[in-house]
């Protein structure tokens, strides 16, 4: 009896979320190209008409939300991707720079989602604020390192930056969240 109660539990437990059982077949290629080609058409078009819309670190939040879900060398691979197409759209850093800390930042986040729940709006929210400080103080190593014109504002804008792609990215990661994993509704009984 306790053995059929053993092996249920451990089923139920290899259930678990989409992201545990089936961790590649959660965000396929095409989507990850998608997301890329979403994010950078966002870009381009805030770039050009609305400025201060740039807060909004697009390419990270969706580095993060491909990092929850996928191993690690996916996660860094897009953030490779993410980072190189921020970096030629924007042309404020070295061509690699955002390349390198979005890198870094979802290969750390792939492994840091397996340890931590990031189930609910708020979680999210700070992860992603602490992680876009960290993304800044990466590139500002790299802007100190290759010995380039850092703006006296630079921390100030990374923490609005930061609290804004916090803010969006909890936000628009449960969102998603919704359209790619619909709720059930098992209340419905057909008679």
């Amino acid at each position: 009896m306790t053995t059929d109660f053993e092996s249920i539990s451990r089923s139920v437990a290899r259930a678990g979320l989409p992201r545990m059982r089936n961790v590649n077949a959660v965000v396929q290629r095409w989507e990850i190209l998608a997301l890329l080609l979403v994010s950078s058409l966002l870009q381009i078009l805030l770039a050009n008409y609305l400025v201060q819309a740039l807060y909004v670190d697009v390419p990270l939040i969706l580095v993060l939300y491909v990092a929850w879900y996928s191993k690690p060398g996916r996660a860094a691979a897009a953030g490779t991707l993410f980072g190189l197409a921020q970096d030629a759209i924007r042309r404020t850093t070295f061509l690699g720079v955002n390349g390198l800390s979005k890198t870094l930042v979802g290969f750390a986040a792939s492994y840091l989602s397996r340890t931590l729940r990031l189930e609910d709006l708020f979680s999210r929210a700070i992860m992603m604020v602490v992680v876009s400080l960290v993304d800044s103080g990466i590139v500002y190593s790299m802007m100190l390192l290759f010995q380039q014109p850092i703006s006296d504002d630079y921390w100030l804008t990374g923490l609005v930056k930061a609290g804004v792609t916090g803010l969006v990215g909890g936000i628009g990661s449960r969102l998603y969240d919704r359209f790619k994993f619909p709720r059930k509704d098992f209340r419905r009984v057909n008679a």
